[in-house]
């Protein structure tokens, strides 16, 4: 208010300056406001117009009276001229005031959100402050086409009964995940995710729609620790517990859907601005036996991002698998059952196998060879048109610890075939992520994986509904309904490299959001 007033002074000084021809006293039969009564009513006047309080017009006549001699209102009028910019000054003060009571009132409001909002986040628990929560959900439809030529197949897993391998299959499947990750210190993470599934099926978190409107269940899906043991590094990270897939990978190898139950490290760091070497290695427990050899998987894998540019990424990688004690052994007949621990306990199809009962009337088959792998991978990002991108991938695996020889041996055959190649390469095109309205996603693969390049039991549970010994061509694409609900139609043909005929189509059709 006080330079309210100082303004109001300004402009009746204005009025009643001299020299300047506005306010130069002329022969019109008015008073100008160079006169103490010209004053006053300057001052009357902003107080009707509500410029200045009537206090404030008393304190302001009482100065002009002190100044020159106590003249009272009334006495005079002043000039039309003079009203005019009295009008129009008091016009612009009252606009800044009403913009400066409307600045005001702002910063109160915006002063008075800040503070509420400290308030609930002080009453906030402070270890709620430190935990992320995370889901998605996915509905599927799935159908699975057989060429009715194809041969019949007892089940790997169960001899005792023929596999589906001639009759289609529509399926209606879903997906639900929720997870969270919490910041124990700033150098601990503790996550865990909750998914649907089975016990029995390491590779999958779908739920089929088959059971009387039944229940379903929630299954431990991650659980895991982990930490930055250096501080001053924080590109090293060490893994425990049932943890995602540490390594770089395509599903040639490892299923989607795959996580690791054991321990991992992963470092990686820039050794210049355009390159990035990692390291990946850890081990894995695969099954723990009291009297036996546990069996597990250990490995290593090193690779490099070169960035020559920020549009242009390629990522490479070479790893090395050894898989431990996962061969099967035949069963003393004075021992029945002894080494029924050999017997893997999740398989799809396609690795070469072995009876480990054959002196009894069932059939008890475990895997006959060894497993050792070799893996490269490779993707070139190429984001010349960003937001769309070329992405090229390739994948390429060998099983070098298959001993054909000893193979043929375990099996009592004079000689077995050593397939133990496998390969995939194609093409993305589009958003790299679809999860807004109209991004979109095409991509297509070939596959070929002979049947005993990777263990069946880990690879893509999709593509030939699962396992080894296919090769064939996969259409994926994706679109983008709203923000975190998109689309996505897959279709995949396969069949069988060697042995008897066995050739699936697979359609899926996914809605999917997240959360």
């Amino acid at each position: 208010m006080i330079q309210i007033c100082s303004a109001i002074l300004v402009l009746i000084m204005f009025l009643g300056g001299t020299g300047t021809g506005l306010c130069e006293p002329q022969n019109t039969g008015w008073e100008t406001a160079e006169s103490p009564s010209g004053q006053v009513d300057l001052i009357e006047l902003l107080k009707q117009k509500g410029v200045i309080s009537e206090t404030e017009a008393l304190q302001l006549k009482e100065r002009s009276a002190e100044k020159e001699g106590g003249v009272q209102a009334g006495d005079t009028l002043v000039s039309p001229e003079n009203r005019a910019i009295a009008d129009q000054v008091a016009e612009k003060i009252g606009e800044q005031v009403t913009d400066r009571v409307k600045d005001r009132i702002k910063t109160e409001m915006e002063a008075s959100d800040q503070a509420w909002l400290d308030k609930i986040y002080v009453s906030v628990p402070e270890w709620t402050r430190r935990i992320r929560w995370n889901g998605d959900v996915r509905l599927r439809y799935e159908g699975n086409f057989y060429n009715p030529e194809n041969a019949d197949f007892l089940d790997p897993a169960d001899p005792s009964r023929l596999m589906n391998s001639k009759t289609d299959r529509n399926r209606f499947r879903y997906r639900a995940r929720l997870g969270l990750i919490a910041e124990v210190t700033n150098q601990v993470d503790a996550g865990f995710r909750l998914a649907t599934g089975s016990t029995g099926n390491p590779i999958s978190t779908n739920e089929t729609v088959d059971d009387d409107f039944n229940k379903d269940s929630f299954l431990l899906d991650l659980a895991y620790l982990k930490i930055q043991p250096i501080p001053s590094l924080p590109e090293t990270n060490l893994w425990g517990g049932r943890i995602p897939n540490p390594w770089f990978s395509t599903d040639l190898v490892w299923d989607s859907d795959l996580n690791f139950e054991g321990v991992a490290m992963n470092i990686d760091f820039y050794a210049a601005k355009w390159l990035r070497p990692f390291i990946n290695g850890g081990w894995f427990p695969i099954q723990e036996e009291e009297w036996y050899t546990d069996k597990y998987m250990s490995g290593g894998q090193a690779g490099l991002e070169i960035k020559p540019r920020m549009d242009l990424i390629l990522t490479i990688g070479a790893a090395y698998y050894d898989y431990r004690h996962i061969t099967g052994e035949v069963n003393d007949p004075l021992r029945p059952g002894e080494t029924d621990w050999t017997a893997p306990g999740y398989m799809q199809k396609g690795n070469s196998l072995m009876d480990i009962d054959p002196d009894v009337g069932t059939i008890k088959t475990a895997l006959a060879g060894e497993y050792t792998l070799i893996n490269f991978t490779g993707k070139f990002d190429i984001a010349l048109f960003h937001p769309v991108h070329i992405v090229l991938v390739g994948d390429y695996v060998e099983n070098i610890g298959f001993d054909a020889d000893k193979v043929a041996f375990r099996l009592g055959e004079a000689s077995w075939p050593e397939e133990t190649t496998g390969y995939i390469y194609g093409m993305e095109v589009g958003h790299p992520s679809v999860r807004n309205f109209s991004e979109w996603n095409v991509a297509f693969y070939y596959r070929h994986l002979e049947a005993d390049a990777v263990l069946d039991a880990f690879t893509d549970s999709d593509f030939h509904l699962g396992g080894t010994n296919a090769e064939g061509w996969m259409l994926n694409t994706q679109i983008g309904l709203t923000k975190n609900l998109w689309l996505s139609v897959k279709w995949s043909t396969a069949d069988e490299i060697v042995g008897a005929p066995l050739a699936i189509d697979v359609m899926q059709v996914d809605l999917n959001a997240k959360f």
